[in-house]
């Protein structure tokens, strides 16, 4: 899958990358996986239109696996971020424990263990419209819960918690 700045390549429909993470979301019936380096308020508006009706319709419950960001501003955004998904259904996250400049640089949606996108693009509006050239791939049911274990096996071995790291 693809996204390139407009007017750049063309990409169909068939090819684009947020047309994937899309259909990705809408397929949930129970749980979606979200994992990302970075965030910014305008993905999470894209990423809102799909994702909240289907906590809300589907009561499908989200995860997301997030960096412990250093700027207040970037901290008060996933913190808005977080209020708006729990307000519309089950919310969890976990934190990534590391120090910096270690961080989660994987960037995933995954529907119910089973279908999802992992790639180059962050779920932004840079990475999920037309700013960043990024790629990704529609991942198999295998590569799928792969995947979700293994990030569990990583909250296991206390990679991620549930509780935020001070600042």
């Amino acid at each position: 899958m693809l996204a390139a700045p407009a007017g750049t390549a063309p990409i169909a429909a068939r090819e684009s990358l947020s047309n994937l993470v899309m259909s990705t979301i809408r397929s949930a019936r129970r749980t979606l996986h979200f994992a990302g380096a970075f965030w910014n308020p305008v993905g999470f508006e894209q990423l809102n239109q799909w994702l909240l009706p289907a906590m809300q319709t589907r009561s499908v419950e989200v995860m997301y696996y997030l960096n412990h960001p250093d700027e207040p501003r970037l901290r008060q955004m996933l913190d808005e971020q977080i209020r708006v998904s729990a307000q519309a259904g089950r919310t969890e996250v976990r934190w990534f424990t590391g120090v910096a400049p270690r961080m989660q640089h994987v960037k995933f949606a995954i529907a119910d263990g089973t279908a999802g996108y992992l790639g180059t693009a962050i779920l932004t509006s840079w990475g999920l419209a037309d700013g960043h050239v990024e790629a990704g791939v529609e991942l198999t049911a295998h590569q799928a819960s792969r995947l979700v274990a293994f990030f569990a096996d990583l909250e296991n071995a206390g990679v991620f918690r549930r509780e935020r790291p001070s600042s």
